[in-house]
């Protein structure tokens, strides 16, 4: 990854915070969220059998994750780094199905998940001081330094990315 300017920069993982693990949902819970995301943007996540059953989920964004991601990035001006497996292209070309300015936000990639892509991305990039970034991930940090400790957020499983988290990460940057 290039040098980066100072500025602000949020390093998300994708699975659990963007994509969540919907096999935690029941049935019921899956197809309320399925009905709020076909009122939202107009198609759901899930797949049914011609009975009606929950056949599989689609392993694209979470639609009300991305809306998550998108008001953070309108509110804090926030760039966006992938801290995950996922490669690039494939994260941009998602996001951009979303909304081209996610897309353009997200500016990089620690090439590697957790602790050690935010150890790597901190050392790449001297001039990010502690309040230029925030972390979400599903995992946990737990050799990060306390310093840095502060500017994670925990957002996975049932529900990804939420508005909690979204008012969380915003006073960060507060």
């Amino acid at each position: 990854m290039e040098r980066l300017a100072r500025g602000r920069y949020l390093l998300v993982d994708v699975d659990g915070p963007l994509n969540p693990y919907y096999g935690f949902l029941s049935e019921t819970e899956a197809r309320v969220r399925d009905k709020r995301t076909r009122e939202r943007i107009g198609r759901g996540f899930l797949r049914f059998s011609p009975e009606g059953k929950i056949v599989r989920f689609d392993q694209t964004l979470d639609p009300l994750c991305v809306d998550c991601l998108k008001e953070v990035v309108d509110a804090t001006g926030a760039q966006l780094i992938a801290n995950t497996a996922w490669w690039l292209e494939d994260l941009r070309n998602a996001l951009a199905e979303f909304d081209p300015g996610l897309a353009k936000a997200l500016v990089g990639r620690t090439g590697s998940k957790c602790e050690n892509g935010v150890r790597r991305f901190l050392e790449t990039n001297p001039s990010v001081c502690p309040e230029d970034f925030a972390i979400v991930d599903d995992e946990g940090f737990d050799d990060l330094n306390y310093e840095y400790r502060s500017r994670f957020i925990r957002a996975g499983g049932k529900t990804g990315l939420s508005p909690e988290h979204v008012l969380q990460i915003i006073v960060l940057f507060a």
